[in-house]
């Protein structure tokens, strides 16, 4: 696939010190993010859920051997990595519905 890895700064710093102190936890971490990149998006491993504190909806990944879930956003050539979680996420589909936007048709 080939997209460019855009890693938040929030997200940078939970994913450091997340896996402080936990080679394999990190490595599995390094590896999911590079799948990230390299697979067609979402994969059938990803789920849709809210980034927090529920704004807007993103995609979300758990990382292999470990209780760590990647939520991420994508377009046709970036994949931006907006957090890294201990806390498993909620499935889109059991959530409430959202407002529509503003001016949106209903």
């Amino acid at each position: 696939m080939g997209r460019i890895f855009v890693l938040k700064e929030v997200a940078q710093r939970l994913a450091s010190r997340l896996t402080a102190g936990q080679p394999v936890q990190r490595q599995a971490l390094g590896r999911t993010l590079r799948r990230l990149v390299e697979q067609p998006l979402p994969g059938p491993q990803d789920m849709e859920t809210l980034l927090p504190p529920g704004s807007s909806r993103c995609w979300v990944r758990r990382v292999e051997g470990g209780n760590l879930w990647v939520l991420f956003e994508f377009d046709e050539t970036r994949v931006f990595v907006r957090a890294v979680s201990p806390n498993p996420p909620v499935p889109a589909e059991d959530l409430p519905p959202s407002d529509p936007e503003p001016g949106a048709a209903g």
